[in-house]
C-alpha cells in the first residue's frame, strides 16, 4: 500500500513539474522581449528592417500559444495510443530542443531560428493537455481529481511566476546578447532534469489503447473541438467572454515593451513586475477571491469585475497622457492599476467558467473546458497582434484599448446575463 501511495506520488510530481517548465516557457519570454527587439545596439531586433519590428514583436509572442493550441489535442491523442510516458517525453525533448535553438538564434542573432525555436516550444508545450489526462489516469473518486487538479494549477502559477524571475539572471548593464541566453540555459537545464525524472520516476500503469479510426476520429474532434461552443445556447455571454480575452491579452502582451519604453526598466525590472502581479493575482485566487465568493453571487462578480477592470484600464491612459504628473507618480500609477486589474482578474474568469458550466449538462463538461481554452489561445494570439498594431500609433495606446475592449464586453455580458440567464 505505501508503495502504490508512493508512485503516485512520483507521478504527480513529474508531471506537476512538467507543467512548472510549460509555465516557465509562457512567462520567460516576457521581460525580455522589448531588449530583445527594440534595443538599439544589441539582440534580434538587429537583423529586422525597422518597419517590420513590430509584426515581428507580436508575432514572435503569439506564435507559442498558437502551437500550443494545435499541440494539445495531438499530444492528447497520441497518448491513448502510445501512452502517456513516451508522449511525455517526446514533449519534453521538443522543449529542450526548444530552449537549444534559442540559444543559437541569440548567438547569430537571427530572428528566424528564434521563431523557429518558438514554434517547437509552443508544439511541444501541448503535453499541457497530456498531463491532466496523467490526472485523470489515477484518481478514482471526485475528491482525488480536485486535489490532483489543484497541484497542477499551483505549479502552473509558481512557473508564471519563475519564468519572469529568471531574467533576474541578466545584468542591468550589458553590450552583448549573449548574456541573454542565460535564462534560457536555466530552462533548459531543469527541461532536462525532469526529463530523467520522468524515464526514471513516471510509469504507465493505465493506459488506454485504442484502435487507428478511433485515435483519427478522436484527433479531428479535439482540433474542431472548438466548435462545440457556438453550436451552444450560450447567446451574448460568449461574446463577452471571448471580449473579456481579448481585452485581457492586449493589456498582458504590452506591458513589458510599455515598461521598456515609458519607463526606461531593465530585462530584471521588468522581471520583477511580472514576478509581483503574479504573486497578486495568486492571492486574490486563492485567499480573497474565496471569501468574496461566499458574499456576493458569479453574475454580481463578473459584471463588476470586468467593469472595474476597464475603468481603471481607461482611467491609466488619462492619467499617464493627459495629466501633468510626475514620472515617479506615473510609475506608482502602473503599479498600482496594474496589480488591481490581476487581482479582479480571477473574480471574472473563474465565474464565467462557473456560469458557462452551469449551462451544459454534466456529460459535456469536457466539451466545453476544452473549447473555452482553445478560445483563451485564440484571443491571446488575436490579442498579440492586435497589440502590435496598435504600437505604430504610440506606446501609450495599449491600457487604453484594452480598457475599452474591457467595457465593451461588460456591455454585451450585462445584456446576456439579464436576458439569457
Amino acid at each position: 500500500m505505501l508503495f502504490r501511495w508512493s508512485k503516485k506520488y512520483n507521478i504527480l510530481f513529474v508531471v506537476s513539474l512538467l507543467i512548472f517548465i510549460d509555465a516557465i516557457g509562457i512567462g520567460l519570454i516576457l521581460p525580455m522581449m522589448p531588449r530583445l527587439f527594440f534595443s538599439k545596439n544589441i539582440g534580434l531586433g538587429m537583423s529586422i528592417p525597422p518597419g517590420t519590428l513590430n509584426f515581428f514583436y507580436g508575432l514572435t509572442i503569439a506564435i507559442f500559444p498558437l502551437l500550443a493550441m494545435i499541440g494539445m489535442p495531438v499530444f492528447g491523442n497520441l497518448s491513448d495510443k502510445f501512452g502517456r510516458k513516451i508522449v511525455l517525453l517526446w514533449g519534453m525533448f521538443g522543449l529542450i530542443l526548444g530552449y537549444l535553438i534559442c540559444i543559437l538564434a541569440l548567438i547569430f542573432n537571427n530572428i528566424y531560428i528564434f521563431l523557429f525555436a518558438r514554434i517547437i516550444s509552443g508544439f511541444s508545450s501541448g503535453t499541457y493537455a497530456v498531463c491532466y489526462a496523467v490526472a485523470m489516469d489515477h484518481t478514482g473518486n471526485e475528491l482525488q481529481k480536485i486535489q490532483w487538479l489543484k497541484y497542477l494549477t499551483l505549479f502552473h502559477v509558481a512557473g508564471f511566476i519563475l519564468g519572469p524571475a529568471l531574467s533576474s539572471f541578466v545584468p542591468d548593464t550589458y553590450n552583448s546578447s549573449l548574456v541573454l541566453i542565460i535564462p534560457f540555459i536555466i530552462a533548459s537545464a531543469i527541461s532536462f532534469i525532469n526529463f530523467i525524472l520522468i524515464i526514471f520516476l513516471y510509469s504507465d500503469s493505465k493506459v488506454i489503447v485504442r484502435k487507428p479510426e478511433q485515435i483519427n476520429s478522436n484527433l479531428k474532434q479535439s482540433i474542431l473541438a472548438i466548435t462545440f461552443i457556438f453550436r451552444q445556447k450560450f447567446g451574448g455571454f460568449l461574446y463577452g467572454y471571448m471580449l473579456f480575452n481579448l481585452g485581457l491579452q492586449v493589456y498582458i502582451q504590452e506591458q513589458s515593451l510599455y515598461l521598456m519604453k515609458m519607463y526606461n526598466y531593465t530585462t530584471k525590472q521588468i522581471g520583477v513586475f511580472y514576478i509581483i502581479i503574479g504573486i497578486s493575482a495568486t492571492v486574490s485566487m486563492f485567499i480573497v477571491h474565496p471569501r468574496i465568493r461566499s458574499r456576493y453571487n458569479a453574475t454580481f462578480q463578473v459584471k463588476t469585475g470586468m467593469f472595474l477592470m476597464g475603468f481603471f484600464l481607461l482611467m491609466h491612459m488619462f492619467l499617464i497622457t493627459e495629466v501633468r504628473i510626475p514620472l515617479s507618480w506615473k510609475v506608482v500609477c502602473t503599479w498600482a492599476i496594474s496589480i488591481l486589474v490581476y487581482v479582479l482578474d480571477p473574480f471574472v474568469a473563474l465565474n464565467m467558467k462557473r456560469i458557462f458550466s452551469d449551462m451544459v449538462p454534466n456529460d459535456k463538461q469536457g466539451n466545453l473546458m476544452g473549447a473555452l481554452g482553445q478560445i483563451e489561445s485564440l484571443t491571446t494570439v488575436a490579442g498579440t497582434l492586435l497589440m502590435s498594431f496598435f504600437l505604430y500609433f504610440g506606446n501609450n495606446l495599449g491600457a487604453g484599448i484594452s480598457g475599452s475592449i474591457l467595457l465593451i464586453g461588460f456591455i454585451v455580458i450585462s445584456f446576456a446575463i439579464n436576458t439569457f440567464i
